[in-house]
């Protein structure tokens, strides 16, 4: 038995199958470039998003010669909204983190409950980077786009949508959104109710490790999948970072780089205090059961490697692209 990893990060995704030794056996990646359509402004496109995962789904199963593959888990960044109608189709492009939308919005829900309010129920020190503020945005700046919304999904819960036609989020990415209770692990009736927005919007929620459901078959189809396939709930990338690399125990943490930079230490209980909140550190639900995580992060990582290649090194990468090697 074999499952595939997939990952949907800022700039890129991956997909990895891997044995059930833990040893890997395919792997593909595929980038995708994040669009300014005006300064402060920073979107990716879904649909563009979408095919580059079944691109590197395709093209790590068509290279993979071992035992047949039993399920696909997602990890992937957070905040962004993708906004998809009630026949699957994506609306416009998913506002991003980096985005300053959504910055008046958060200050609606600032003045209706407070920022240690906010924190004790979502976890999170209110930004307007969290999903909330962008879904307040665009109803307010685009309600032609809100009002013909079904759901406004994470790109987790879009991908596993997408393969499955089932809207289903993890308790981590959705701890992303800022509207979520991160000790009842529900969508919070007191954060929803301050921004107006009908919890409906949001996809379903269940613990990482949750069965969705299997891989459509006209899709399992067109990535070289053979029928059954089971997609199974994942996690915020930098939960799935730490399971990978064996942070289960309190006293443990892992500095990830991937677009951003992350240290990500877990604990057994929520830590939610006035010295998380002043330094902006968050408390997440984890991936195993009744483990919290938090972040310490900067949004320049990979991206700023990326940038330095794009705009220093772009014959060379030219070059390496030429003869079929990776400039980094």
């Amino acid at each position: 038995m074999s499952i595939i990893g997939l990952d949907i990060g800022t700039t890129g995704c991956k997909c990895t199958i891997f044995g059930i030794d833990g040893n890997i056996a395919s792997y593909s990646y595929s980038e995708y470039d994040t669009k300014s359509p005006q300064p402060g402004y920073y979107e990716i496109d879904p649909v563009e998003v979408w095919e580059s995962v079944k691109k590197v789904i395709f093209n790590a199963v068509r290279s993979y010669r071992g035992e047949r593959i039993k399920a696909l888990s997602i990890s992937s960044f957070g905040e962004a909204a993708v906004p998809v109608d009630k026949n699957g189709r994506v609306l416009a492009n998913s506002i991003i983190y980096m985005d300053k939308r959504g910055s008046e919005e958060c200050k609606i829900i600032e003045t209706a409950l407070g920022k240690e309010k906010i924190m004790q129920i979502s976890g999170v020190s209110s930004h307007p980077m969290y999903t909330i503020s962008k879904v307040m945005w665009i109803k307010k700046n685009t309600p032609d786009i809100y009002n013909r919304a079904w759901k406004l999904m994470l790109f987790g819960d879009f991908i596993s949508f997408c393969l499955t036609g089932d809207p289903v989020i993890d308790h981590s990415l959705a701890s992303r959104t800022m509207a979520f209770d991160i000790i009842s692990k529900e969508w919070s009736d007191e954060i929803l109710d301050a921004a107006k927005i009908d919890k409906k919007i949001f996809s379903k929620i269940s613990p990482s490790g949750t069965i969705i459901g299997e891989v459509k078959k006209e899709i399992a189809k067109v990535l070289g999948l053979s029928d059954g396939v089971l997609v199974v709930t994942g996690g915020h990338d930098q939960v799935c970072a730490a399971v990978g690399a064996g942070i289960l125990s309190e006293g443990m943490a892992i500095d990830g780089i991937g677009t951003v930079e992350c240290i990500t230490p877990v604990f057994n209980r929520p830590v939610i205090n006035k010295v998380m909140l002043e330094n902006k550190y968050n408390c997440a639900p984890f991936a195993k059961k009744d483990m919290y995580a938090s972040y310490a992060f900067n949004f320049t990582g990979g991206s700023l490697l990326k940038w330095y290649r794009d705009t220093f090194a772009l014959h060379q990468k030219e070059y390496y692209d030429l003869i079929g090697k990776n400039i980094y």
